[in-house]
């Protein structure tokens, strides 16, 4: 819980670069005791999160919940998680997000992962491996920007 005091207690407003494509009142916002994530759907198919702190089970069902629906209704998903400030998931949280990406077709979700440790991206590209799926993994934020960007600019 020593997270919590070098943390805002709530999303930061534009802290996300691209968030200026996205309104903050749009996102559907879920706070941890150690963090805090925001989702926004863009168009049919895109999703996009970020997540700062600590992770649980509970943050990974409210983007679950919310990528079915795309799912259901589009077919499939585009994601990009902006995942750089997490500074731990919990094994509750990774292990539902194992699950429950497992049950999804192959090429159902492209999903693109902004990352801050090289370890956290390499465990992200083997999930990948084990699911038989590609995930991207980027170290350097400002590709994953760009790239967000036109994934924005599509999806409407």
């Amino acid at each position: 819980m020593g997270a919590r005091s070098s943390l805002p207690s709530a999303p930061p407003r534009g802290k996300l670069r691209s968030v200026r494509f996205l309104r903050d009142e749009d996102a559907v916002v879920r706070e941890t005791p150690g963090g805090w994530g925001r989702l926004w759907l863009v168009g049919r198919n895109l999703l996009v999160t970020e997540v700062a702190g600590r992770s649980d089970a509970e943050m990974a069902r409210v983007y679950t919940r919310h990528a079915d629906r795309v799912l259901e209704r589009a077919g499939s998903l585009v994601v990009f998680h902006h995942w750089l400030a997490v500074t731990a998931w919990e094994p509750a949280g990774r292990d539902e997000l194992r699950g429950w990406a497992a049950k999804k077709p192959r090429n159902a979700i492209d999903a693109h992962f902004l990352v801050g440790s090289k370890v956290l991206a390499m465990a992200i590209e083997v999930a990948g491996l084990m699911l038989r799926r590609e995930m991207l993994a980027y170290a350097d934020e400002r590709t994953f920007e760009a790239d967000l960007r036109d994934a924005i600019v599509k999806a409407r």
